[in-house]
C-alpha cells in the first residue's frame, strides 16, 4: 500500500475483495511488506482499512505479519482487541520471544498460524539473551525451537523472511533479493510445519518444497529487468497432513513491461543527472516514482 494509493491499486484491492467474496477462504494471510515504509501515508492506511473491513464482514479472519518495510510496533497497535474481531496481527519480539499464534477450525480440526515478523540475527540474539547468532538460519532455528510448537497437530507458519533452498534463490525477486548469502534463511529450517506463507520476495514460487511458498507481489515493484509471477496463492489441506492443493489467481489485467537492460541504465542515468546538484549518488535507500504511459487497452 504506497507509493500513493492510485486508482490501479484501489482497483486490484477491488479486485482482490471480490475474489474473496466469491472463492469464501477460511482465511486470509498477508505475509508482509504491509507497506512501503515504516511511516506510511493516511491515503495507505485508509485503503488497508476499508480491506480488512471488507473482510470482517465477510467474516474471513485475516492474519498479518509485519515486514522489513514496515513498523512492527505501529502495525500491532490494538492487536490484543483487534483479534477478538478476527484481524491477527504479528507482534514485536522487543517485549517477549514468543510468537504471535492462533488456532483456527476447519473441518478436519484444529490449524495453528504462527506469525512471524521480519526479524534478524542480533534481535533474535536480544530477544533470546544469547550473546550473538552467527548467521539468520542458526538465529531462526534458535527462535523456533523456542517456540515449543506442537508438530502432532497442523501448524502453518507466516513469515517474512528471505528463504533459500541450499543457498540458491530460486527466482529473482527484484528490490528483495537478497546477495552473498545475507540474510538467507534454509527451507529446512521449517520442517514440521505443514505450509509455510512466506513474504518479501516478489515473485511467487516455491521453495524447496510445494508447501513453502512466496504469493509475491500483486504488482511490479521496481524496475525489474526479468518478468516475474504477480499472484493471490490459495491453499487448502486436503485430508489432514502434508495435503496441499495450490492454486493462483492473477491480480494484474496486464503486466507492465519489464525494463530493458539499456532502458534501466537510461532511467538510472536521467535521475543521476537531475538529482545530481542534491545527492552525491543514488542509493538502495532513495525512492523515486515515475510513470510510464502507453496506448495499451
Amino acid at each position: 500500500f504506497e507509493p500513493g494509493s492510485s486508482a490501479a491499486l484501489i482497483d486490484r484491492v477491488e479486485r482482490f475483495l471480490a475474489l474473496a467474496k466469491d472463492m469464501k477462504p477460511d482465511a486470509v494471510v498477508i505475509a508482509g511488506d504491509v507497506y512501503d515504509r515504516s511511516a506510511p501515508s493516511g491515503e495507505a492506511v485508509q485503503l488497508l482499512s476499508r480491506m480488512l473491513t471488507v473482510l470482517h464482514d465477510l467474516d474471513i479472519p485475516v492474519l498479518l505479519c509485519a515486514g522489513n518495510h514496515d513498523s512492527v510496533q505501529r502495525l500491532s497497535f490494538l492487536s490484543p482487541l483487534l483479534a477478538r474481531e478476527g484481524l491477527h496481527i504479528s507482534a514485536s519480539l522487543s517485549d517477549s520471544p514468543l510468537l504471535s499464534h492462533v488456532t483456527l477450525e476447519d473441518q478436519h480440526g484444529p490449524v495453528t498460524f504462527w506469525l512471524m515478523p521480519y526479524v534478524f540475527p542480533a534481535l533474535i540474539a536480544q530477544t533470546l539473551g544469547e550473546e550473538r547468532f552467527p548467521d539468520s538460519d542458526t538465529a531462526v532455528r534458535a527462535l523456533l525451537k523456542r517456540q515449543g510448537v506442537d508438530f502432532t497437530q497442523r501448524n502453518v507458519l507466516i513469515a517474512h523472511q528471505n528463504v533459500t533452498a541450499c543457498g540458491a534463490e530460486a527466482e529473482r525477486g527484484g528490490s528483495e533479493s537478497m546477495v552473498g548469502g545475507v540474510g538467507q534463511i534454509d527451507y529446512t529450517a521449517f520442517d514440521g510445519f505443514d505450509y509455510v506463507a512466506l513474504g518479501h520476495i516478489h515473485a511467487a514460487y516455491h521453495v524447496g518444497r510445494e508447501s513453502i511458498r512466496y504469493a509475491g507481489s500483486p504488482r511490479r515493484i521496481g524496475f525489474a529487468l526479468l518478468p516475474v509471477s504477480r499472484s493471490v496463492g490459495s491453499h487448502r489441506d486436503g485430508q489432514g497432513r502434508h495435503s496441499i492443493a495450490c492454486r493462483t489467481e492473477a491480480v494484474l489485467r496486464r503486466s507492465p513491461p519489464a525494463f530493458t537492460e539499456a532502458q534501466h541504465e537510461h532511467v538510472t542515468e536521467f535521475f543521476r543527472s537531475m538529482l545530481a546538484p542534491r545527492d552525491k549518488c543514488l542509493t538502495t535507500h532513495s525512492h523515486h516514482y515515475i510513470t510510464l504511459i502507453d496506448s495499451a487497452k
